[in-house]
C-alpha cells in the first residue's frame, strides 16, 4: 500500500522541525536513505511505499494513520500512549468479534506479518 506523497512531505516537513534536524540526520535516526527523504520533500513521486512513512514516524516517536485515499498523518506518542481512546477500543472490540479469516484479511491489508 502507498501514501499520498504530500501529506508525507507534510509530515516530514514537522520532524525536521520538531527535532532541529537535517534530512542527512534523519537518514541516521530512521534508517530511510537521504534520497528517499529528499524525494519526499520534493515530492518527486506521487506516493511513497507505507512501510516508509510507517518507519519515519515510528523511530522518531510518532504514529502513523492512514486515510483510505492515503493520505497520512503523525501523532506525536506521549508517555500515555498506552492508553486507547474511545475509537481505538470500539475498533479494537469490533476487530476481535471476527473470524480468523476477517482477521488475516485485516493483517493484510495493514501490512502486519504473524500473529501481530
Amino acid at each position: 500500500m502507498k501514501v499520498e506523497t504530500k501529506s508525507l512531505k507534510n509530515a516530514v516537513e514537522l520532524i525536521l522541525q520538531e527535532l532541529n534536524t537535517t534530512p542527512d540526520e534523519l537518514e541516521k535516526i530512521t534508517g530511510v536513505s537521504r534520497v528517499t527523504i529528499f524525494n519526499i520533500l520534493n515530492l518527486k513521486n506521487p506516493t511513497t511505499q507505507r512501510g516508509v512513512a510507517r518507519k519515519l514516524a515510528e523511530k522518531t516517536g510518532h504514529a502513523l494513520t492512514v486515510s483510505p485515499k492515503g493520505i497520512c498523518t503523525f501523532t506525536k506518542l506521549t508517555e500515555n500512549s498506552n492508553e486507547l481512546n474511545q475509537d481505538e477500543f470500539e475498533l479494537i472490540k469490533l476487530y476481535r468479534g471476527h473470524s480468523p479469516e476477517i482477521k488475516q484479511a485485516v493483517k493484510h491489508l495493514l501490512g502486519l506479518r504473524g500473529d501481530n
